[in-house]
Order: structure tokens, then sequence, then C-alpha cells
């Protein structure tokens, strides 16, 4: 009879252990669970908050247009002028990006182009030095005249017309010759060029030819 109860007890014991055990397994499975999905939350939140953090970009730059010329230019930046820059160097602050930088003088475009402005840095202008000089020719004739420069024929000019021509540094004469009557000059002159005043040559106004040879 006793056997037969201890028989019995044995297996409710042992349920009961392995119950204990599988709970103790579940409890700190869940735990460490829980742990691990605390740890991995509150670090991807940190990585999560940190890669969102930049510092503030520099939106302006600094552009320097340099003169040695020893003669005043007119500065415009995007079409907007700046001031007159007789020597020396001229400091701007401007927003990133690209500018259209022009160089005036004597409204002659000496320089005239885009420039890359960073943030937080500098880009540099120097001003161009004319390498060629210009004469301005007029023909207020009622007829076309051709332009002969050192007794060569550079071009011709409509009546009425103006144009700006561009001729090389030094001395030259300048010949308007009546095209209609292959010859008969209308006007010589003589013209100095340095390459910062520009020549100027015109037909006498209404004023018939002379009768003058073609330059040679």
């Amino acid at each position: 009879m006793l056997l037969s109860i201890l028989l019995a007890l044995s297996p409710t014991a042992d349920a009961h252990g392995n119950g204990h055990k599988s709970h103790s397994h579940s409890s700190h499975h869940s735990s460490s669970h829980s742990s691990h999905h605390s740890s991995h939350h509150s670090s991807h939140h940190s990585s999560h908050s940190s890669s969102h953090y930049r510092p503030a970009k520099v939106r302006t730059g600094q552009l320097v247009v340099h003169n040695a010329s020893y003669q005043q230019v007119q500065v415009f930046v995007d079409g907007i002028s700046y001031g007159y820059l007789s020597n020396g160097s001229m400091a701007l602050s401007v927003n990133a990006g690209s500018h259209r930088v022009k160089v005036v003088h004597n409204g002659r475009v000496l320089n005239n182009r885009d420039v890359m402005i960073y943030g937080g840095s500098q880009a540099s202008v120097s001003v161009n030095i004319p390498t060629v000089g210009q004469v301005w020719v007029t023909n207020y004739e009622p007829y076309p005249v051709f332009v002969y420069v050192d007794g060569r024929q550079i071009t011709t000019l409509a009546a009425g017309e103006v144009r700006c021509l561009d001729v090389a540094l030094g001395g030259h004469r300048v010949d308007l010759v009546d095209a209609r009557q292959y010859g008969s000059t209308v006007v010589s002159v003589s013209v100095s060029l340095d390459g910062w005043s520009a020549g100027a040559v015109a037909t006498p106004q209404r004023q018939a030819s002379h009768g003058h040879q073609r330059p040679r």
C-alpha cells in the first residue's frame, strides 16, 4: 500500500519540477529579449539622432578683384555696379554660387566671365590689360565708304554706320574712301593707340569727296 502511494506521488513531483524549470527558462528568455530590444532601440535612436546633426553650411564667399593697370575701371557682379577701382584690390562678400564678373574701362569691356564662389572660400579676378587698341569709325556720308588702316582695307561702312575696330597698339593711319568712286579718299586721320584711349575717325558730315588718291 505504501509503495503504491509513493509511486503515485513521484510523477507529480517530477512534473512540478519540470514546470518550475520551464517557467524559469521562459522568464530568463523574456528578460534577455526585453533587454536586447531596449538596448537595440536605444542604440538605433542614438545613431538616428547623430546622423541628423549637421553643422550649418557657410553660404557666402569672397570675390577679390585685382587691378594693376593704374587705370580706373568699373566692377560689375551679376549686372550690379560695385563701384570703381583705380589700383589695388577690391574684396566683395557674395553668396556662394556662380557669378558673372564684368570689368569696364571707358565703355570697353576688359573682363566678362563667370566665377564660381564656394562658401567660406575666396576667388580672384585680375583686370585684363588691353593688348589691342580700338578705333571708332563713323560714316556720316549718304553712301558707303571703305575703311583702310595703314593702307590695307579692313572693312566697309554703310551710310550712317558706326563701328568699333580692334587695331594693334601704336600709331596708325586710317583712311575712309568713297566706295562709289574707287580711290577717292574722303578723310585721312593719324591715330595713336595705347589700349586705354580709343581713337575716333569720322567722315565730314554731308561733305563730297575731295578726289584724293587711294591710300597706298
